[in-house]
């Protein structure tokens, strides 16, 4: 998904029973936005790393955004990353 506000979300504006699964987001380029420039699921511990080689640059908001927003992934088990 993409926003004018921000680079790449990649489903984590949904509950954890409507997360996506299986979302590999690899060798991107965010670059000017307003808010953030990627919304990422993170990994477990001692997991694998499935969101690599993403750079983001020239976040905005007066100097006070983010490049990545890392949000747990989803505890249900049924989800796999």
């Amino acid at each position: 998904m993409d926003d004018k506000e921000g680079g790449i979300f990649s489903c984590t504006f949904y509950s954890e029973t409507e997360a996506c699964s299986n979302i590999l987001i690899t060798n991107n380029i965010v670059a000017g936005t307003f808010w953030v420039g990627y919304t990422i699921y993170g990994h477990r511990c001692g997991g694998t790393m499935t969101n690599t080689g993403n750079v983001a640059h020239s976040i905005n908001r007066s100097s006070g955004g983010v490049g990545f927003a890392v949000i747990p992934e989803p505890t249900d088990s049924k989800q796999t990353r």
